[in-house]
């Protein structure tokens, strides 16, 4: 790509990047460093970045990360992508020598945190027939409204059914009805009440965590 080009490239990603911060290092050189979907990196996910430096062609950019065991890795002239292991912040250093052979840099810091929980669902309504319920295979877990594809999978999960003056309680590994859950879930008739709680997802940051609890009733 002609120098030219890439330095009006460049300074159109400077005015419409809100989340990129520049800095003047002389009269001729801004550095430019901006994450591509949002303004934290997270943790166990493909992070992208656009990073150019103007009046240095992108090939003769090199760029490192420090912190939170993160990596960077450039995927072509001007991009990158960035993995991190644990919370915290990184730092990002771009650098490159102009035509005079002088290095040019700069330092860019961005937060790294883990990945939002995600909602649990079994149905789309609160309310369900019972044969609609018999239809479902298990729980899902997945983010709403967010930028990254990110699949979480269900470990365990408790559930209750309370029919009339019982109530029945299970144990289920995985995220698919098994053993006596799913016997649970086929003794549903009308007005049963389903509660299922504790239910302990993992995602690509590989952390462990509880969310929370789902109820429902039988119509």
């Amino acid at each position: 790509m002609p120098l030219l080009i890439q330095n009006i490239v460049i300074v159109i990603l400077f005015i419409f990047y809100n989340n990129c911060q520049s800095q003047t290092l002389d009269n001729d050189y801004v550095a430019i460093v901006a994450a591509d979907k949002m303004n934290v990196f997270y943790i166990g996910l493909d992070n992208p970045i656009t990073a150019g430096i103007t009046g240095i062609p992108a090939s003769q950019i090199t760029a490192n990360i420090v912190g939170c065991d993160a990596t960077i890795t450039p995927a072509e002239p001007g991009k990158y992508v960035v993995r991190a292991k644990s919370a915290g912040k990184v730092t990002m250093t771009l650098s490159g020598k102009n035509k005079d052979g002088k290095i040019i840099t700069q330092t860019r810091d961005f937060r790294v945190q883990y990945i939002p929980d995600p909602m649990v669902s079994v149905c789309c309504e609160n309310l369900l027939g019972s044969s609609a319920w018999h239809t479902k295979r298990g729980l899902i877990a997945e983010l709403i409204d967010f930028d990254f594809k990110a699949d979480f999978k269900v470990l365990s999960f408790n559930m209750k059914l309370i029919q009339n003056d019982d109530i029945l309680t299970c144990t289920n590994k995985g995220a698919v009805f098994e053993g006596f859950c799913y016997e649970l879930q086929q003794r549903a008739r009308l007005n049963s009440v389903y509660i299922i709680d504790n239910i302990i997802a993992i995602g690509p940051d590989e952390r462990l965590r509880n969310l929370g609890e789902v109820s429902f009733k039988i119509r």
